[in-house]
Order: C-alpha cells, then sequence, then structure tokens
C-alpha cells in the first residue's frame, strides 16, 4: 500500500504542542481507500479514533500517521483529532497498520 501525500493546512503550531505519552495503543480496523491510502480506526490510551491515515511527507515521502480532519468552507482541511506522538510510537502505530493491512488482503 501507498501512503497518500498530504495538502493539510492547519493553523495550529504543533511544535509547541507537548508529546503525547503512549501507555497503550489498539489498532481497531484497518482498511484500504480507493487509491490505496491504508485509513485505521485505533484507540491511544483509552481513547478511540476513527478515520485516521497513513500520509506520506511532501518534503521526503517519509509515512506519518494523519489524524481525521474536515473540509472547511474555505478549502482547507483541519484536524477533528489530534496527539503529537513521539516517532517511535508513530512508527510502530503505522507499523501495526501495515501488518494488519497486509494481513485483510492476504
Amino acid at each position: 500500500m501507498k501512503a497518500r501525500q498530504t495538502t493539510n493546512t492547519n493553523n495550529t503550531n504543533r511544535e509547541e504542542l507537548p508529546i503525547t505519552p503512549i501507555s497503550s495503543f489498539k489498532i481497531l480496523s484497518v482498511r484500504a481507500m480507493s487509491d490505496g491510502t491504508p485509513t485505521a480506526n485505533i484507540e491511544i490510551n483509552g481513547i478511540r479514533i476513527y478515520g485516521c491515515k497513513v500520509m506520506a511527507r511532501k518534503s521526503d515521502g517519509e509515512a506519518f500517521l494523519a489524524w481525521p480532519s474536515t473540509k472547511g468552507h474555505d478549502g482547507k482541511y483541519y484536524n477533528v483529532a489530534y496527539a503529537k506522538l513521539d516517532p517511535e510510537a508513530q512508527e510502530k502505530i503505522i507499523g501495526e497498520i501495515y501488518q494488519r493491512l497486509d494481513a485483510n488482503q492476504g
């Protein structure tokens, strides 16, 4: 599966947000969108988040977890949930999403 390029233009300065410590996470379900973008419903620290996507950064193509968002009247996308994750936690979650997706297709 491929990670879709992102065009999210949120106004939040994420550099200032603290990293959310993860005591537990669970992948509830995964699927691939028609364009191949992996999506997942996940649970982090007991909070369920529906509609996360694995996207690719424009700058380097590296995969990251994109939070669910909606398109505003101005044409920009705005997150409906967000947690700043440390790179290792994000990598673990993305890895499990890909594993579950591969298992579903195999």
